[in-house]
């Protein structure tokens, strides 16, 4: 089983994050109560328009594997992805960052079923998606198998209107660009010991500094 204490970790911690600029979507508040995921925010006047946030990372238990993930792509998913979604049914994750939320498989079968006209094409089913930020769904997270290899799959970038073979397409045109880590959990170990800092949805969309969305919030703030 794929160690995956460096999460677990994650979720007994609580933040205190103030967003920049007021960049946090209204609708969030609605999103963070409609997944119940103990995510809380709390308006501070002090900070006027901009908002604080407590927030814990979170997840739900037990998961239940990723059969039907597999059936549909017909090829088995490499074994760190398939150890989270074992131990993990879906999870957000709260860095300075946007929330990261890790779909349950429900969805992640949901938006292949987007895209089904596809799903008889090959280069199709060497994407799936299977995240997105709580607060903005339009810039998605995928995992796609890497050209000639059955085996080697590594965590891409994507957006809600580019379709699966459109993802995979562009991964093997520009793997440089596309890619955000070569495995699904490196990338999801690395996202976390960096606090979600250098996002890359952030750092070329955000005018915060290092591409973060909040700022931690201290005792003397």
């Amino acid at each position: 089983m794929t160690d995956y204490s460096f999460f677990e970790a994650a979720l007994h911690s609580k933040r205190r994050l103030r967003e920049y600029y007021g960049n946090l979507p209204a609708f969030m508040d609605d999103e963070m109560e409609r997944f119940n995921l103990g995510i809380q925010p709390v308006t501070v006047g002090d900070f006027g328009d901009c908002r604080v946030i407590e927030a814990t990372s979170c997840a739900q238990t037990p998961g239940m594997g990723v059969k039907a993930i597999e059936t549909i792509l017909h090829q088995p998913l490499p074994d760190d992805f398939r150890d989270f979604y074992t131990l993990f049914a879906e999870a957000v994750i709260v860095t300075r960052s946007r929330p990261l939320h890790l779909w349950p498989v429900s969805k992640i079968v949901s938006t292949l079923g987007l895209y089904s006209w596809e799903i008889q094409d090959e280069e199709a089913r060497r994407s799936f998606r299977f995240g997105a930020y709580l607060d903005d769904e339009t810039r998605q997270f995928a995992l796609g198998q890497h050209p000639g290899s059955t085996e080697k799959w590594s965590v891409l970038r994507t957006n809600i209107e580019e379709s699966d073979k459109e993802c995979a397409n562009s991964f093997a045109g520009n793997p440089g660009h596309f890619s955000l880590g070569d495995s699904f959990r490196g990338w999801l170990a690395k996202f976390i010991a960096s606090d979600g800092m250098n996002d890359v949805f952030l750092a070329e969309h955000s005018c915060s500094p290092g591409g973060a969305a909040y700022d931690p919030v201290t005792s003397n703030d």
